[in-house]
């Protein structure tokens, strides 16, 4: 049965930058989210439920939603 390879300091591989880029791009977003789902948490336990959903255009927008207009009429 063979063991754990071993590399040496002449085994190297260049990773390219933009998958460097990539990778510290992935640790933000992935920061983000989990600090989101602790201010859920810490919504929920204060209030014993989870926030209203909102979209990003409700909170910066004050523009009706498509719900609240009525249908155009077909062009004859």
């Amino acid at each position: 049965m063979a063991g754990p390879t071993i590399a040496h300091a002449s085994d190297t591989i260049e990773i390219p930058a933009d998958l460097i880029d990539l990778h510290r791009q992935w640790v933000e977003a992935d920061a983000q989210v989990h600090q989101r789902i602790a201010e859920i948490e810490q919504h929920e336990a204060e209030h014993g439920r989870p926030p209203l959903p909102t979209t990003p255009d409700a909170r910066t927008t004050s523009s009706p939603s498509c719900h609240n207009n009525p249908p155009e009429a077909p062009v004859s």
